[in-house]
């Protein structure tokens, strides 16, 4: 009788703060365990210092003699314009150097995708006139195998500040695998001893996430912690909930400030990218497979 394939061991060093740690780590784990009918184990890391606020989390440098198959880096909201100073930096380029050197696959995501393709390439991150925000259709830029078996246009949620400039990824010998003519590149891959998959979108997304983010960051106007009100998401909200959420807006901006959030707002009941993100992370993790094999 055959023996069942060992399953993946992926390592996922987690850099989000306390308040966002265990959603990331569960959107993570469910896309994996919905592309595999082989549940991968998924192995905690942290490249913080306070492990007190991050018991369930390895110290990163444990990464180097645990074994695994593959990695994924999360990002974080940035607290310094230059990425290299951040206080994380020094063990995250370490980490990415044993990455390139050892071939070991990894995604990167977010922010995670800015700091690889700084310290592997040079490539800077540019900062947005406007946050890119909302749920984006996205077509394939030439055929790869983690496109295999996804049909259609891809919508994928975006959120963040900064982009990767697509003349600097296809100078470094970077493949644009997805892009949108609104968010510029998403999935991209550079290949080495491995193969590294940048995200600059968040297919891992639950159907709430960015309702969730855009009621934190107009509570933080509100609180008068954040200088501008945050515009909605793009291609996300239904047209009725987009006036309700715009005529709150109209009414904080011209100075009222003892009023919430209007909690009748939902999110979609479901994640329209949902299905098509299986299907990249299902190609990604049969790549592991072959590579293991």
């Amino acid at each position: 009788m055959a023996t069942a394939p060992k399953p993946l061991q992926i390592g996922l060093i987690n850099s989000m703060p306390k308040a966002a740690r265990e959603a990331t780590t569960r959107q993570f784990r469910d896309l994996l365990d919905a592309g595999s009918e082989l549940a991968p184990r998924l192995r905690l890391f942290t490249l913080s210092e306070n492990f007190d606020d991050n018991p369930d989390y390895a110290p990163a440098e444990d990464i180097f003699e645990s074994g695994i198959d593959a990695l994924i880096f999360t990002g974080t909201e940035p607290t310094m314009d230059d990425l290299r100073d951040e206080p994380y930096w020094p063990r995250l380029a370490a980490l990415l150097d044993w990455t390139e050197e050892t071939g070991i696959p990894a995604i990167f995501s977010c922010l995670a995708a800015h700091a690889a393709a700084l310290h592997w390439d040079g490539i800077s991150r540019r900062h947005l006139p406007e946050k890119c925000f909302g749920v984006f259709e996205e077509t394939g830029g030439g055929d790869h195998p983690l496109m295999r078996g996804v049909s259609g246009a891809l919508r994928v949620p975006h959120s963040r500040w900064n982009e990767l400039p697509l003349r600097a990824l296809a100078q470094a010998g970077y493949q644009v695998v997805t892009a949108s003519p609104a968010a510029g590149a998403d999935i991209v891959v550079r290949q080495g001893r491995g193969m590294a998959v940048f995200f600059q979108g968040h297919p891992e997304y639950e159907a709430d996430r960015l309702l969730l983010e855009y009621r934190r960051d107009a509570r933080r106007y509100i609180a008068g912690t954040r200088p501008d009100y945050p515009n909605l998401p793009r291609g996300y909200f239904h047209p009725a909930a987009e006036r309700m959420l715009l005529a709150f807006k109209d009414r904080v901006i011209g100075g009222e400030r003892d009023i919430d959030f209007p909690s009748e707002i939902a999110a979609p009941i479901t994640a329209p990218w949902r299905k098509q993100a299986v299907g990249v992370c299902r190609n990604w993790l049969n790549y592991i497979h072959e590579r293991r094999a």
